[in-house]
């Protein structure tokens, strides 16, 4: 009897070996053909994308057969076995997966600081996810001076947004011509350019000395000019902006000057914001706002100045070209010499745009083009952060002689890049023309960003959260952004957001 179960053991055991061994084999077999099974760490990109972090390489997994469920109680973080195929040489790479597996928790403090770095400065990962995903302060610094602002990344793309201090004088000058287009701008740098502004101006604008000031006007052009001296204008420029309202009730407010660029190369930005009563009068107004920039601010000329009124650019009279399709929208500076083509979307192809190179010139162009998400190979790959119009971006060098290969905006529904493809071919004659293009670039024009989309989604939130991941789909135009707690399975709230800041819908985790 004993015999017999000895046997019965052993016959079992060797079933089993053999099973092993055609496993092993098996998995021999499959991984010589590029497939794989790899233990490393999960990391949850701001898009929603699940990443693989094995040693210093994220790789974007997508889920094969669909089966996305394996990743729903993955966390940044967590230790994850993943059965998976070949891995695709990108930046991030890409991988199809099988079978995953979480075998520990984690955070972010287990994510390679390499991998957060080049990440972040890819768009993959804000700081606020750094963050909110650390036990600690995740995350490295960012380069750049103290203010945050960045530094000369000699790519010849401006430097960031700079507030500038400035004081205003508000002066009604009247003075209705059918023929003067406004706002103008003029900037006046010694008092004998002063005093030629006024003898010039002085019969179209009431540009002298009330003999009584009211509670409802203001003193006069001359009362007010008297300050700028010669002394003045040792330190300062001074820069009208002439408008006209159709009420004399209608005041104004500026409530920020901007200065964008190098010194000799700046220029500026006035934002001014309308102020209109209750009641107005039934008559016209000319004003001169006389904003005096901080000491050592300057501009080339009046061209350099941008007035927004009301979050409306109304000293823009350029040309542009401009595209957009279903939730994507783009406008790029329309400039002679310049061939420009539109790269229609095609069904389920997420790489559309606008197309521009310098006339007569047969190879290389720039694109700006719509990704629905957006990788690129890491070998070599420096990369900055700066500032283009109102958004931020991540320019992208290999170290060529263009100085960039890509420029990324954050913050926006999907992925709005500029890629330089080949450029390199006619960039000493015409590079700064083509900066004055990238420069120009509007995208994603009033549609909810990410961070707007995460703050009116909060609103909603009735669950208790620790984590917050938005992820922009441009099928459907929703942001789908979900609350949850980490490593915890359900108790979680998704809320839907269009892209006029609308929400949709709200959906429970079970």
């Amino acid at each position: 009897m004993k015999k017999n179960i000895l046997k019965s053991m052993l016959s079992v055991l060797g079933a089993v070996l053999a099973l092993c061994a055609v496993g092993m084999i098996a998995l021999l077999v499959w991984s010589y053909k590029g497939n794989g099974i790899t233990v490393g760490r999960c990391l949850v990109a701001d898009n929603g994308s699940y990443l693989l972090i094995a040693g210093d390489s994220p790789i974007n997994m997508s889920a094969r057969g669909g089966n996305t469920e394996m990743f729903d109680k993955m966390e940044t973080g967590d230790k994850i076995l993943v059965v998976h195929d070949g891995i695709a040489e990108s930046y991030p790479g890409k991988t199809g997966v099988y079978f995953c597996m979480r075998l520990g928790d984690g955070s972010m403090d287990d994510i390679p600081q390499t991998v957060i770095d080049g990440l972040t400065e890819l768009g993959w990962l804000s700081w606020e996810t750094i963050i909110s995903g650390s036990d600690g302060i995740g995350g490295g610094e960012r380069d750049g001076d103290e203010s945050g602002n960045g530094g000369d990344d000699g790519s010849g793309l401006y430097l960031p947004k700079k507030d500038c201090d400035f004081s205003v004088q508000y002066i009604r000058t009247d003075g209705y011509h059918e023929d003067i287009d406004y706002p103008v701008v003029k900037i006046i740098r010694s008092a004998d350019e002063l005093s030629t502004y006024y003898e010039e101006y002085k019969d179209i604008y009431y540009l002298e000395n009330p003999a009584k000031v009211y509670s409802d006007t203001t003193i006069g052009f001359l009362d007010a000019c008297e300050k700028y001296d010669d002394a003045y204008f040792e330190q300062q420029i001074l820069v009208f902006v002439l408008l006209e309202e159709g009420s004399g009730s209608i005041r104004h407010q500026v409530t920020d000057v901007r200065v964008i660029g190098n010194d000799g190369e700046s220029e500026m930005e006035i934002a001014i914001k309308t102020i209109v009563p209750e009641v107005v009068t039934d008559d016209m107004a000319e004003w001169h706002l006389m904003i005096e920039p901080e000491a050592g601010v300057d501009v080339a000329d009046e061209s350099a100045v941008t007035v927004i009124l009301d979050g409306k650019n109304v000293t823009d009279r350029k040309e542009y070209i401009e595209y957009s399709c279903n939730w994507v929208n783009m406008r790029l500076l329309k400039l002679e010499g310049w061939e420009y083509e539109i790269d229609e979307y095609a069904e389920d192809v997420y790489d559309f745009g606008i197309s521009f190179w310098p006339k007569g010139q047969s190879e290389g162009k720039l694109k700006l083009h719509y990704y629905d998400v957006f990788g690129v190979c890491g070998t070599g790959l420096s990369s900055k952060e700066i500032v283009i119009g109102e958004r931020t971006a991540h320019l992208g060098s290999y170290g060529g002689p263009v100085g960039w290969d890509f420029i990324s905006f954050n913050d926006t529904p999907g992925s709005y890049v500029f890629m330089n493809e080949g450029a390199s071919a006619w960039w000493d004659q015409y590079g700064d023309e083509a900066l004055r293009i990238v420069e120009s670039a509007v995208v994603a024009a009033n549609l909810t960003g990410e961070t707007e989309a995460i703050e009116i989604a909060s609103q909603k939130c009735n669950v208790e959260y620790n984590q917050v991941r938005a992820y922009f789909d441009f099928d459907t135009g929703l942001w789908s952004v979900n609350f949850s707690k980490k490593n915890t399975a359900g108790g979680d709230q998704t809320v839907f957001v269009d892209t006029q800041g609308n929400i949709t819908g709200i959906q429970y985790g079970e």
